[in-house]
């Protein structure tokens, strides 16, 4: 439990450390009007709170910085929730009252706002493959010999897939094709949606339809869904104006890490 001497001092060293990105030490402290202590109290709290693991030192200078459990610890208990304009109330609910239909339109959309309202980068994750089913399934003639296959899910996801129509395939063969799909298909979570596909391929071998089996042989190997989740950015140069990003390299260095958008679930998913 930690003293309320302790709360005060953790509180300002993270304060600082936001607003300048540098190791924060008792002296400095002890120059806030806030801080009514001397450095050495502040110095003997500060080592208590490395201890405890709310701080860390830096081997670049005698300072410490917040560690991750400190940050943790101010977000959950000294930050003071602040109410939204109605401005800001209008802006979050536009992104409904546009009634999108994709999912990840309002995610997009989401992330945006929610850059704009704090003037900082926000980072959101789509919505996991996995749990997506599959509402409707349909084909598309692009010309003679392809045709692009339209998966619609429950939440509005939307997959689509170019492949190769047998020569002299009809209007009517795919008419078939989609009615036999969606009667065995809709309602399969979609990363189930390559398997149960062979499955009804098997059943048109079965039946020894020659026309129909080389559009599903052709269809199958399109249909690969790959476990993939979303990242989308709000405000992604709003990250330029905070301190740690003063410095050109490190700037750069972030921005290519964030267009390894495949790195970043993990990140997030970290317990």
């Amino acid at each position: 439990m930690l003293t309320n001497r302790q709360l005060l001092i953790l509180q300002v060293t993270v304060d600082d450390f936001i607003d300048t990105a540098q190791p924060v030490g008792s002296r400095q402290l002890s120059k806030k009007e806030e801080v009514p202590f001397s450095p050495a109290t502040i110095r003997n709290e500060m080592a208590d709170l490395e201890e405890m693991g709310f701080l860390e030192k830096t081997h670049t200078s005698s300072g410490r910085i917040p560690s991750q459990k400190g940050y943790r610890y101010y977000v959950d208990n000294m930050l003071t929730p602040q109410r939204i304009s109605q401005n800001e109330i209008q802006q979050i609910r536009s992104i409904f009252e546009e009634r999108k239909v994709e999912t990840e339109q309002i995610i997009r959309k989401s992330a945006e706002i929610i850059s704009e309202l704090t003037n900082y980068t926000s980072i959101m994750l789509g919505l996991d493959v996995r749990k997506h089913r599959v509402k409707r399934f349909s084909i598309v003639p692009l010309s003679s010999d392809s045709a692009v296959a339209i998966i619609v899910t429950d939440s509005g996801h939307v997959e689509n897939r170019v492949f190769s129509i047998p020569e002299n395939f009809q209007a009517s063969d795919i008419e078939r094709t989609v009615n036999m799909i969606n009667e065995r298909l809709v309602g399969v979570y979609l990363h189930e949606l390559p398997v149960m596909l062979e499955a009804v391929t098997l059943t048109v071998l079965q039946q020894n339809n020659g026309r129909l089996n080389n559009l599903f042989g052709s269809l199958n190997q399109a249909m690969s869904i790959e476990h993939e989740e979303k990242v989308y950015y709000g405000g992604k140069l709003q990250i330029l104006n905070q301190p740690e990003f003063n410095d050109v390299e490190k700037a750069r260095s972030i921005m290519n890490w964030m267009d390894h958008v495949n790195q970043i679930p993990g990140i997030f998913h970290l317990d």
